[in-house]
């Protein structure tokens, strides 16, 4: 008697294939990297630009930090680890966003010789 199951099987491969090519395709059309550079814009702009973030963009950030943090810790060393990880999220956030201003503030003053000899260097030229 022969049986349908080696078929079945072969099919049921082929199906997980083609939504998993789905999958991928929904989620390249989603604006899900769009809604990750819109959360974690303000800590660019921190880092490239110098910028504080608002208050409304801090609480965002926090909330996104405390939520990685939950889940990271429930994954890896289960409930109580995650909220004592979550509960460190903000305290973690407000350390990064002063660490990348800070960084952003020396790049700032080791490139200002530069910048004020290009200066000088243009108006001894004659330019404006």
């Amino acid at each position: 008697m022969t049986t349908l199951a080696p078929v079945m099987a072969g099919l049921a491969g082929a199906l997980a294939v083609a939504g998993a090519w789905e999958t991928i395709a929904a989620i390249e059309q989603a604006s899900v990297a769009r809604a990750a550079s819109a959360v974690l814009g303000p800590l660019r702009a921190a880092g490239r630009q110098g910028r504080e973030p608002t208050p409304p963009e801090r609480r965002r950030l926090a909330l996104t930090a405390a939520a990685t943090l939950l889940g990271a810790g429930w994954l890896l060393a289960g409930p109580v680890a995650a909220v004592a990880a979550a509960t460190a999220g903000p305290w973690a956030m407000g350390r990064l966003l002063a660490a990348r201003r800070a960084r952003w503030g020396a790049d700032l003053g080791r490139a200002a010789p530069g910048a004020a000899r290009a200066l000088a260097d243009a108006l001894a030229g004659g330019h404006a």
